[in-house]
């Protein structure tokens, strides 16, 4: 007797739009805050990698929230809560609803996630310009047999933007 959530896009989210998130945090249960989106599209980077285009959200996300659904104003969910900036208020992270239906279909169809293949080995690197930190991949190295290598990476080059999108880190 549920009903299913309507399943909205998170590609085309806008900076400023209200968002609903929804959880059970600190097992408090059935919590609802709303705030805005903060970043329709920001890297998050860890001590070893970075991890690019998750909704930035000031709607509060604690623990327990993990998991729960980021909501549009209309109801239709847009990105699934994930986590927040530990020495932060107010700065919680959903990945995009496009994302989280890829990767289920690939797991029912193939039983894993399909990851594009370059045919290179990608370290990210700490570049630091002023006072600004950026952290890019850099190639290490290109496999022979790759794709990359016939559009001419080559070892050291740094992945500034992949088709005429810009990727970012900090």
């Amino acid at each position: 007797g549920l009903t299913a959530v309507e399943i909205g896009s998170s590609e085309d989210l806008m900076l400023g739009e209200p968002v609903i998130a929804i959880g059970n945090p600190f097992g408090l249960g059935h919590t609802v805050t709303t705030g805005v989106i903060s970043h329709p599209s920001r890297p998050i980077a860890t001590d070893d990698r970075v991890y690019q285009d998750f909704i930035q959200t000031d709607a509060s996300i604690n623990p327990g929230n993990s998991g729960g659904p980021l909501l549009n104003a209309h109801g239709e969910l847009i990105g699934i809560n994930t986590s927040i900036r530990a020495n932060a208020e107010g700065i919680g992270f959903a990945i995009p609803v496009d994302r989280a239906i890829k990767v289920a279909h690939d797991i029912m169809a193939y039983g894993m996630v399909q990851i594009p293949w370059l045919g290179v080995d990608l370290e990210d690197v700490r570049l630091r310009t002023g006072r600004s930190t950026a952290i890019l991949p850099q190639v290490r190295s290109v496999n022979e047999d790759g794709p990359a290598l016939g559009v001419g990476l080559q070892t050291g080059d740094l992945l500034l933007q992949i088709d005429e999108r810009t990727l970012q880190g900090r």
